[in-house]
């Protein structure tokens, strides 16, 4: 290998390279690139086509992202400074060592020479574990790939993605399971069946904007029947606003909403805070659980206006929060559902926090540092209520008896410990 002659730099690259897609380097079919003249010896030299390494162009490919028309130079210095650093990055754990090292020296450098006025190209890193199959990373080389077209074909590309992100957090392996693909599908065909079986009783309730918690706007009957005058209830606890007509909540219709919105609290905090997509499914999966039961149960003794609109509250809190996750369904129902906007210019829900609020919290009792109770008291109860409970407490008492009380420990709303001595 020997080195250009620095005269003779830089070597300008040919623009009528043909892009064959055959593999390998395209400059090595231009023979007026290829054919050259040894700058040591004079003689024929053939010039090497490998011109830039790879991680050249990765390590600052992101910059040019913030301005990718700009023709002055590598980027544009004031859009950098507007859109960096990236706040999260998402990639592969074989990047850690290559890719992210040299794009960190490439910032430091582009840093010091002014160009740059950021010392670190990302805030946030995350690194997504690989998928594996018959015990081994999938790959080509391996012949152990699952064509995604056929699982499309066959499933859906909702099925796909519904299984991918429920598989494993995104951190670790997913452990690629045709079994687990067919659970899937299953799921969403679930949901599907239940909004079609229930539509006119879904689309008879009288709805509010932003029933699913995506805010309170003007109230609107349903567009399948426009005929209905909206009128909200109260909740006679907690005073929230409901989605039935003139009665207040029931205590079951309470426990189902508080159901609701604290799946849509769960389903938050994990996809934001931690990008567990997996768990977020699986308390939908739960939520898809409850409306089931709900749905049984609620036929006797419910007044018929507040059990649909709980069942709609419930569906489109379903709808919105698989959205991202499989959208090419929950759009198909949300227009089912009557809405004429599609499901992705609605606000991502928000839980109400009146719905979450409890009358009666569960509170674990030990004894000498092993539980040995549980006790449902009101919220707000005082310690000495609470003490005096515990202490009478018949799944208690036995591990008291022949025992002195040395010590009660309140911790409210959560914890009774009572240590005792012989």
């Amino acid at each position: 290998m020997v080195p250009e002659r620095e005269e003779n730099l830089p070597v300008v690259l040919p623009r009528d390279v043909q892009i064959s897609g055959k593999g390998g380097s395209p400059l090595a079919e231009v023979a007026s690139f290829v054919n050259a003249i040894c700058p040591k010896c004079g003689g024929p030299a053939r010039r090497d086509t490998d011109t830039m390494d790879t991680f050249v162009e990765s390590s600052w490919y992101f910059l040019r992202y913030c301005s990718p028309t700009y023709d002055r130079g590598m980027f544009e210095p004031d859009a950098a400074a507007y859109w960096m650093p990236v706040d999260q990055y998402i990639g592969g754990i074989e990047h850690a060592v290559l890719h992210l090292l040299y794009a960190r020296f490439y910032t430091k450098v582009l840093r010091d020479l002014g160009m740059l006025k950021v010392d670190e190209p990302f805030r946030a890193l995350l690194s997504q574990g690989m998928v594996i199959k018959d015990g081994a990373k999938m790959s080509k080389s391996k012949g152990n790939v699952v064509d995604p077209d056929d699982l499309i074909r066959r499933y859906g590309a909702d099925t796909a993605r519904l299984f991918s992100l429920f598989a494993a957090p995104p951190e670790k392996d997913l452990d690629w399971n045709d079994r687990g693909v067919e659970g899937a599908s299953r799921f969403l065909n679930r949901i599907w069946r239940f909004v079609h079986t229930h539509l006119n009783e879904l689309n008879g309730a009288v709805a509010w904007r932003g029933a699913a918690g995506a805010g309170r706007d003007e109230p609107e009957a349903s567009r399948a029947n426009p005929g209905i005058e909206p009128s909200e209830y109260k909740d006679e606890v907690t005073g929230s606003a409901g989605h039935a007509t003139g009665h207040a909540i029931s205590d079951s219709g309470r426990t189902f909403r508080r159901i609701i919105h604290g799946t849509i609290e769960k389903v938050t905090h994990d996809i934001e805070h931690d990008f567990h997509f997996n768990t977020a499914i699986s308390a939908v999966m739960e939520l898809v659980n409850a409306l089931h039961d709900f749905e049984r149960t609620s036929l006797d003794g419910m007044a018929r206006p507040e059990r649909s609109a709980l069942l709609r509250e419930a569906v489109e809190a379903t709808v919105l929060l698989l959205g991202p996750v499989s959208p090419h369904i929950t759009e198909e129902l949300w227009a089912a559902l009557g809405h004429r906007e599609s499901l992705f210019t609605r606000s991502w829900p928000v839980a109400d926090p009146l719905a979450l609020a409890r009358d009666e919290v569960e509170i674990v009792v030990q004894v000498d540092g092993r539980v040995r109770g549980r006790l449902i008291a009101a919220v707000g109860a005082q310690e000495a209520e609470i003490r005096a409970m515990a202490l009478s407490d018949g799944k208690v008492l036995p591990w008291l008896d022949g025992r002195q009380v040395a010590k009660v420990v309140v911790v409210p709303g959560r914890l009774v410990n009572i240590v005792t001595r012989g």
